[in-house]
């Protein structure tokens, strides 16, 4: 996920624009919802897929708060307009790795 996001900053800079002021109209606000929705909900699927079953309410909440997450920390991270800051980019990586083992294994435990 971090690399689709990254690469499509590098690729489309005035995405970086709109992205940016999401949160300037009620219209690119709902946008910006409607795909981290979307995002979340295809990051459910792979989750259901990796895991072997249906991922609940556990899942559902951990896709959208990787996406939330994410979405924060990639924002700072290529807000300056040159280069993103790779640093931060490799250290949410290593965070949502974390997070997803953590996740994958308390998916397990509940399954039994």
């Amino acid at each position: 996920m971090v690399e689709v996001y990254g690469e499509l900053f590098r690729s489309q800079p005035g995405g970086m624009a709109l992205w940016a002021g999401r949160h300037l109209s009620p219209e690119l606000a709902r946008a910006d919802e409607a795909s981290n929705a979307l995002v979340a909900e295809g990051l459910l699927r792979i989750v259901e897929h990796l895991t072997g079953g249906p991922g609940g309410e556990r899942a559902r909440r951990a896709t959208r708060m990787v996406v939330w997450a994410a979405n924060a920390v990639l924002h700072e991270a290529y807000k300056g307009g040159g280069e993103p800051d790779l640093e931060t980019v490799d250290e949410l990586r290593r965070m949502l790795d974390g997070y997803w083992n953590d996740l994958r294994e308390r998916l397990a435990a509940e399954r039994g």
